[in-house]
């Protein structure tokens, strides 16, 4: 594969997207390899990609870290809520769980994915991300801060 102009890594990306297929890995060690996926891996990944034809591409690619057992960064969950509340302009908590929740290892049970949500919150709104506008916790609504 040569790279002539610089768009095509990123438009294979978007072209395996439109697909609903998992997206391409690429391996640099002393070669360049890469793995181009032609089935599903996931149909839970397949089917978000066929409801919500919006997805931001950032998005994309944590959910086929998930789908492919690939570790998940607490950036990576920072970015989904941020991009969740953008998204929706503002969201409450139970929101927020929910889609969290379907991110989270498996192994995890109801009472620690609520705290790992939580933590995320806190962490996110100290550092100035985002922010509760109703002055309840139990009720939060959360919306970008800039």
């Amino acid at each position: 594969m040569i790279e002539t102009i610089g768009s095509g890594i990123k438009k294979m990306y978007n072209l395996q997207q439109e697909r609903c297929f998992p997206l391409p890995d690429y391996s640099l060690t002393n070669d360049v390899e890469l793995t181009i996926y032609g089935n599903i891996i996931d149909r839970d990944y397949t089917n978000k990609l066929i409801e919500d034809k919006d997805i931001d591409l950032g998005t994309v690619f944590l959910l086929d870290k998930i789908q492919k057992g690939y570790p998940i960064s607490e950036n990576d969950y920072k970015y989904m809520i941020i991009h969740f509340i953008k998204k929706l302009k503002r969201t409450d908590r139970e929101s927020i769980n929910k889609l969290m929740f379907g991110i989270f290892d498996k192994s995890l049970n109801e009472k620690q994915k609520q705290d790992k949500v939580k933590n995320m919150l806190y962490k996110l709104s100290k550092e100035g991300l985002i922010k509760n506008i109703s002055g309840s916790r139990k009720k939060s609504i959360w919306i970008l801060a800039n």
